[in-house]
C-alpha cells in the first residue's frame, strides 16, 4: 500500500519513545504518511486486542477505509544491567530477564463494503476484571511515584522502585482462568462452539505455564494441543507482540489455511485484562 492510502494508525506498547510527542505521530512520520488519524493505546500484553477492536469498529462504522495496527514490546529497556540497582535485584527480577524478549508486529485492516473479503476479522473481545485485585505486574518511576518532593529519581533508584516486577504466584493462579473465561465468552459472543476453532494463538510465556494450564483448556474448551499449541520456544515471550509473531509465522508457513478460524488472544497481568480478535483466513 502507498503511504497516502493509510487513514488510521493505532499504536500500542507499554513504553513509548518519548513522553511527548506521541509514538503514533512519530511512526506516521517514519512511514511518510502525509496525514491520517493516529491513536495510542498504553497497554502491555492486551494491547493488540484493544487496538484491533478500535480499528475494527472504526472501519465498520465507515469512518475510515484502512487502518494500521502496530504493537511494540521493548522489554530490554527494563532489563539491562546498567538500568538495574544490582543489590536490590531479587529472584523475580532475574526471572523476568530470562523470560522476556523484545518484539514487534503489525496488521493492516481494510474495509470491504462490496463484501469481497479474502481474510475477515470475525469479531473482537476486550475485558478488564482488575478492580479489587492487586496488580500482577508493576514498573515504577512515573508520576505516581514521583509526586512527593522527597521522593525523586535518586530516591527511586535507591529503593529500586522503578524495577519491572511481577507477582508470579498471582499470575500462575489468575492468568489461566482469566484467559479461559475470556475465550468461552468470546466464542459464545461469536456464536460458535469453542472446539470448532481451528487455532488458538495465545499469549503463554513459558512451557511450564502451558503444561500447568493445559488440562483446564481441554476440559473447558474441548481442544487438543494441536489446536492450542505452545509457540514461544523459538521467539521467547515478547509480551503483546508474541501473538502477532505467531500469527505471522502460521501464515508464512501455511499452517493457517484458507477457510480456517483462529482466535488470537492475550491476557495482561498488570491489572488483569484480556483482549483478542478472531479471524477467518
Amino acid at each position: 500500500m502507498k503511504p497516502e492510502e493509510m487513514e488510521l494508525i493505532v499504536v500500542s506498547c507499554p513504553t513509548y519513545d518519548h513522553g511527548t510527542p506521541p509514538t503514533s505521530a512519530l511512526l506516521q512520520e517514519r512511514l511518510n504518511i502525509p496525514n491520517c488519524a493516529e491513536i495510542e493505546v498504553h497497554s502491555n500484553c492486551a494491547g493488540v486486542g484493544k487496538s484491533v477492536q478500535i480499528a475494527f469498529d472504526a472501519l465498520r462504522s465507515g469512518r475510515y477505509r484502512t487502518a494500521l495496527v502496530t504493537y511494540s514490546q521493548l522489554s530490554s529497556m527494563f532489563l539491562r544491567g546498567c538500568y538495574l540497582n544490582q543489590p536490590k535485584m531479587d529472584r523475580v527480577h532475574a526471572a523476568m530477564r530470562w523470560i522476556l524478549a523484545d518484539g514487534a508486529g503489525a496488521l493492516v485492516l481494510e474495509a470491504q463494503p462490496d463484501g469481497n473479503i479474502e481474510h475477515e476479522i470475525l469479531g473482537t473481545f476486550t475485558e478488564s476484571v482488575g478492580p479489587g485485585r492487586p496488580p500482577g505486574m508493576t514498573a515504577g518511576g512515573y508520576a505516581a511515584d514521583l509526586i512527593k518532593a522527597s521522593c525523586q529519581i535518586p530516591q527511586m533508584y535507591d529503593k529500586a522502585g522503578y524495577h519491572l516486577w511481577q507477582d508470579f504466584a498471582a499470575t500462575n493462579k489468575n492468568a489461566g482462568p482469566l484467559l479461559l473465561d475470556a475465550l468461552c465468552k468470546f466464542t459464545k459472543q461469536l456464536g460458535i462452539n469453542s472446539d470448532s476453532v481451528d487455532h488458538y494463538v495465545l499469549s503463554i510465556p513459558t512451557i511450564q505455564f502451558y503444561n500447568i494450564q493445559y488440562d483446564s483448556f481441554i476440559t473447558r474448551l474441548g481442544i487438543t494441543r494441536e489446536q492450542g499449541k505452545f509457540r514461544g520456544a523459538n521467539t521467547g515471550y515478547c509480551g503483546g507482540a508474541s501473538i502477532l509473531l505467531h500469527l505471522d509465522e502460521m501464515i508464512r508457513t501455511g499452517e493457517l489455511k484458507t477457510g480456517q478460524t483462529a482466535i488470537v488472544h492475550s491476557v495482561e497481568s498488570s491489572k488483569w485484562m484480556s483482549a483478542g480478535f478472531a479471524v477467518k483466513w
